[in-house]
């Protein structure tokens, strides 16, 4: 399983320290840099270019309608998945749901990505 977020995450977490601070109750401080260095190492971060921006317009625009339909700031990682034409990893039950019925893309909770990691296919989840 490959795993790939939009490139600029890593530095919203460092930037904004509310983040850290919620992810950060959970562990210790070096644990918490822990996690984000070996996140960081198994993560591909991928960016957009002017020419990804042209040449996918309509893909762009839909996941623009997609986010502002739950959570704008959730923009680049439904594109993402969508030019990726990967499932989208997310907890947010409404982003499932809507997948699920539109037809649009698939997201998965952590539940179904435990069992990808476990071996299940896609499929038989899917399914």
């Amino acid at each position: 399983m490959e795993l790939y977020t939009v490139q600029y995450v890593f530095e919203e977490i460092e930037e904004h320290e509310e983040h850290k601070d919620v992810l950060s109750t959970k562990v210790s401080k070096s644990a918490f840099d822990l996690i984000l260095f070996k996140a960081k190492l198994k993560l591909k971060s991928i960016g957009f270019s002017a020419g990804d921006l042209l040449g996918m317009k309509n893909t762009f625009k839909m996941a623009k309608k997609i986010a502002d339909e739950f959570d704008p700031d959730d923009f680049p990682f439904i594109a993402l998945a969508l030019k990726l034409n990967a499932p989208i990893w997310t907890n947010d039950k409404n982003l499932i749901v809507y997948g699920l019925k539109s037809g649009a893309y698939l997201a998965v909770d952590t539940k179904v990505v435990e069992k990808l990691i476990r071996g299940k296919s896609l499929e038989e989840i899917r399914n």
